[in-house]
């Protein structure tokens, strides 16, 4: 009798274990909700698993999160990974996992761009409106709106009333600091504005002594660093002192930079 029970419960456990492989099979494989195709969803921080598979059913991509959590949890390990991602149609369970848990699925919300040294204020703006959401007009206008202008010259002390002088083209022109910047591909035209000016600003407080004892203001000092750095990005020693000779003399700069911007070419156009 107790060999007949022992030989009943191992069949019993054989079924259930073959009962439970095939329904974490089928599972597995069962297409998720007929969504469309490169639906958006988002992962937020520190979300656990049960609360991504919550949002999934919300979302109408997976029919119940119940039986999607503990499937996970005894069949299918997940390690989900913050982001926003792009599903594609038709995956299974499986597949969403594995999709999910995947960085590389992730869709950026961040650029790396480097503005150089000798970009002038139109080529900064250019290379942004590539990376970013941001038109290169919408740029423009917003660097040329003598409001935010104004506003910016009471925002930041490397700023003066001089660049509000109507003869120069484009106030910001020589403020906006050249180096690698990381922005939110949709970042706005302020926050961009606020972080190149933000560079030059505190390169401007380490050296306001130096600024201080200058018999130049503090336009007139970019400004010809501008010129420098344009004529010669590798002699700059040997071309500022020509010009400081040339401006002690009472000279003029006979720089071909100044005739450039006179025309508004680039660099290259020269």
């Amino acid at each position: 009798m107790k060999k007949i029970l022992r030989i009943l419960l191992i069949l019993i456990l054989l079924l259930m274990i073959s009962v439970g492989s095939f329904a974490a099979y089928s599972v597995s494989k069962l297409p998720l909700n007929d969504y469309p195709d490169n639906t958006s969803f988002e992962i937020p921080e520190g979300s656990v698993q049960r609360e991504v598979f919550s949002l999934l059913e919300q979302k109408g991509i997976i029919k119940n999160k119940t039986v999607a959590y503990y499937y996970s949890r005894l069949m299918k390990p997940a390690n989900f990974i913050a982001g926003t991602f792009e599903l594609p149609k038709d995956l299974s369970m499986d597949s969403l996992i594995d999709y999910l848990s995947d960085g590389n699925n992730a869709i950026q919300d961040s650029v790396t761009i480097t503005l150089y040294e000798d970009d002038n204020l139109m080529m900064m703006a250019e290379r942004i409106s590539e990376v970013t959401n941001l038109e290169y007009d919408e740029i423009m206008n917003y660097w040329n709106d003598k409001n935010v202008i104004n506003d910016l010259i009471n925002e930041y002390e490397v700023l003066t009333d001089e660049i509000l002088n109507p003869e120069i083209y484009y106030p910001l022109e020589g403020y906006l600091s050249p180096n690698t910047y990381e922005f939110f591909i949709n970042a706005k035209v302020e926050d961009v504005t606020n972080k190149l000016l933000n560079e030059t600003e505190q390169f401007y407080l380490n050296n306001k002594n130096d600024f201080d004892k200058s018999e130049f203001s503090i336009h007139e000092l970019f400004t010809l660093a501008s010129i420098i750095q344009y004529e010669s990005s590798d002699q700059m020693d040997m071309v500022s002192g020509v010009f400081m000779n040339r401006i002690v003399g009472g000279m003029a700069l006979q720089s071909t930079v100044t005739a450039c911007y006179g025309k508004r070419l680039n660099k290259e156009e020269c």
